[in-house]
């Protein structure tokens, strides 16, 4: 993903692709709804290189 951010910042754009991988492959997996916080943080760290706050995993895993 874009690099041109500033520390602990993504696009909404990239926020929009790491929240489908993340329905994506909470689907895909079968992952339990009580570990997708954890799921949902080693995505996003995954994706960006980034630690998001818990507000951020709030946003992602939000139905």
């Amino acid at each position: 993903m874009g690099k041109d951010r500033g520390c602990g910042q993504i696009s909404a754009f990239d926020f929009a692709i790491v929240r489908q991988a993340f329905r994506q492959s909470v689907c895909e997996q079968g992952i339990a709804e009580g570990r997708w916080p954890d799921h949902a943080k080693r995505l996003f760290q995954q994706l960006t290189d980034e630690d998001p706050d818990d507000d951020m995993v709030g946003h992602i895993i939000a139905r």
